[in-house]
């Protein structure tokens, strides 16, 4: 809601976008799990805070915009809090396309986006420490390569995401076909 009005929308459109996030497919389909769920549930709040700091750059809002990131990493989404802070930076990066690209105004705007990045890491770090302790302690650590990325995305296949080439139709080569998908379907 907080979000949408700072867009300029009205608050009967506001509250309308709010309800549609809350209900949406993507937020209910996390709700088996809620380390997921708590990160999405903070996705609005981090684009609402990076945009009134890449709007201003005051400290106020890039402590708030620290805490937006530190949140979910807290809940234990990591992966999430670094999609949605890349996302929400390029959404409030249109604040700085009317700045002078070497001027004093812009290298306060992506100071204070080092700053909000740095405060999330040091209000997390009880979390991320520890968990990459015990990370590297897994047996995780001690299986093979092709093991542990079983079915992971390759950055070749990433670029789906943009354009949609959906290789996995064509007819590739059997050592193409599983150096890309493990010599089955496409996990997604």
């Amino acid at each position: 809601y907080a979000f949408a009005c700072r867009l300029g929308l009205s608050r009967g459109a506001s509250t309308l976008a709010a309800a549609l996030w809350t209900a949406s497919g993507p937020m209910l389909s996390l709700v088996s799990l809620w380390n997921h769920l708590a990160a999405a549930a903070w996705m609005p709040w981090t684009f609402l805070a990076a945009d009134v700091t890449l709007a201003a750059g005051r400290l106020r809002p890039t402590i708030f915009w620290g805490i937006t990131l530190a949140a979910p990493i807290l809940g234990g989404s990591p992966d999430l809090t670094l999609l949605t802070a890349s996302a929400a930076f390029l959404h409030g990066s249109r604040h700085l396309r009317s700045l002078p690209l070497l001027g004093r105004e812009i290298r306060e705007r992506l100071l204070a986006s080092l700053a909000a990045g740095t405060f999330a890491l040091a209000l997390s770090a009880a979390q991320w420490i520890p968990s990459l302790e015990a990370a590297s302690r897994s047996a995780r650590a001690d299986l093979p390569s092709f093991v542990r990325t079983y079915w992971s995305v390759p950055p070749l296949l990433a670029a789906q995401t943009i354009i949609p080439l959906y290789l996995d139709r064509l007819p590739l080569h059997a050592e193409i076909r599983s150096s890309l998908y493990e010599g089955r379907e496409p996990f997604l």
